[in-house]
């Protein structure tokens, strides 16, 4: 069958120009891990301080890429995206403005943080700079992306390690009491957590894909997991060892799906060993993360207020809240804390009322279908949806709605399945990769 030489979408582009090549290496590589790249680089050498100029001038260059994306997709119709996910865009940050105005302006209600703040990184960082990801993915551009990613995040988890060589396993409150550190001379546990079940995530990813990798492409993979661990038991994140679960089990779960039953036995295996590894590193050593997780159940049983027992009382608080004016919305902030829900559905609703939750759970069901169908039907393109569904459960237990990472996931991921689809023939869904390799839309 013929492929459409004009397809409405046409993500794959005949030619890559070298100003074209690092725009788009800078947006994915530099949006998702970049930033935190920099600040390890900065709170490592004790440059903390630099921090503070370093922040806004990344925001601006990011703000920059999405306004200059923005001129793009209005002048190149080749690129316009469906109109039902402009319409829940539109919608929700719509919404999440007039909360902004309301609040900050209207009402003067204390918040955390000034609203000018709020309109930074909610449209600063994150609703502008988000649509430079609807953006052509060539197969070789695929492969130049992975391997910055990959550098990028050895690179900021070895840092990290590094420089909480002297604090594993411990919290940020934790560390402030008990030897007085300043919390802004250190990386977020969070970040650091994240980062972890990110860099295992795809190194088991890669391992289940690649599978005629050189010996010295192995052994980077391994000591990406290896550190990825690590940096799991320093950060000692709940949410992002639950992340990193769902996603190996996901993973394992497609590739008994797509490959043969003895090669999926020996993923089994893998999965199981690098399993046993971790477990037996975080019972040795004695890590927070598994004292938390053991004390979890009860912390939620007795209501106490540590962070299991405080976590499910905000997201009741913020529950409660959001049924008190469920047609806009009741607040920025969990009244009573003064801070997010720690739970992006719950504070999709909270926010912006029942509507602008609706289109928050209906763009986060289009953005699962098309992890899941890339994950079974273009694993080379798989990474994209472990770095969504990475950070869409770090939103369920730890992230702010107007988390960055997640919107550009949510995009990324929309946009890349739909890229595959404008090529692949109506009569053969699993299409082939090689074939889609060798596409003319794919020649570079």
């Amino acid at each position: 069958m013929q492929l459409n030489p004009h397809p409405r979408f046409p993500f794959m582009p005949s030619q890559e120009r070298t100003l074209q090549i690092l725009f788009t290496l800078f947006i994915f590589v530099g949006g998702f891990f970049g930033f935190n790249l920099m600040l390890s680089i900065l709170y490592g050498s004790d440059l903390y301080l630099i921090a503070g100029i370093f922040t806004p001038a990344y925001r601006t260059i990011f703000l920059a890429i999405g306004i200059l994306a923005i001129l793009n997709y209005i002048m190149d119709p080749k690129l316009k995206a469906p109109a039902e996910l402009i319409f829940i865009l539109a919608i929700f940050w719509g919404l999440y403005g007039l909360r902004i105005v309301i609040d900050g302006w209207i009402l003067k209600e204390i918040l955390r943080m000034p609203p000018t703040e709020y309109v930074m990184r909610a449209f600063g960082i994150t609703a502008i700079p988000m649509i430079a990801f609807w953006r052509p993915i060539s197969p070789q551009m695929n492969r130049r992306i992975l391997v910055g990613i990959f550098i990028t995040l050895w690179l900021t988890t070895f840092i990290s390690i590094i420089t909480y060589k002297s604090y594993f396993g411990e919290s940020y409150r934790s560390l402030q009491y008990k030897e007085g550190i300043d919390a802004a001379t250190l990386i977020s546990p969070l970040i650091l957590s994240y980062n972890g079940s990110i860099s295992i995530s795809l190194g088991v990813w890669a391992f289940f894909n690649y599978h005629k990798q050189s010996i010295s492409k192995a052994i980077f993979l391994l000591s990406l997991i290896l550190i990825g661990l690590i940096t799991i038991y320093i950060g000692a994140s709940r949410g992002a060892f639950i992340a990193c679960g769902i996603i190996l089990l996901l993973l394992l779960y497609t590739q008994a799906k797509t490959k043969p039953i003895a090669r999926s036995f020996l993923y089994v295996a893998f999965l199981l060993l690098i399993s046993i590894v971790a477990i037996y590193i975080l019972d040795a050593s004695g890590s927070s993360i598994s004292e938390r997780i053991t004390g979890l159940i009860e912390e939620i049983k007795y209501m106490e207020r540590g962070a299991g027992g405080g976590r499910l009382n905000l997201w009741i608080n913020a529950l409660s809240q959001f049924a008190n004016d469920p047609l806009i919305g009741s607040g920025l902030e969990e009244e009573k804390s003064l801070f997010y829900p720690h739970n992006h559905i719950i504070e999709a609703f909270m926010t912006t009322g029942v509507l602008g939750g609706l289109c928050f759970i209906a763009l986060s069901i289009w953005a699962w279908r098309a992890a899941i169908k890339i994950l079974m039907q273009y694993p080379q393109l798989g990474w994209i949806s472990v770095v969504y569904i990475n950070f869409f459960i770090a939103g369920l237990f730890s992230s702010p709605i107007i988390r960055a990472e997640l919107w550009y996931s949510i995009i990324a991921v929309i946009a890349a399945e739909r890229s595959i689809r404008q090529i692949q023939p109506q009569n053969k869904p699993h299409y082939s990769i090689k074939r889609y390799q060798s596409s003319h839309y794919s020649k570079a």
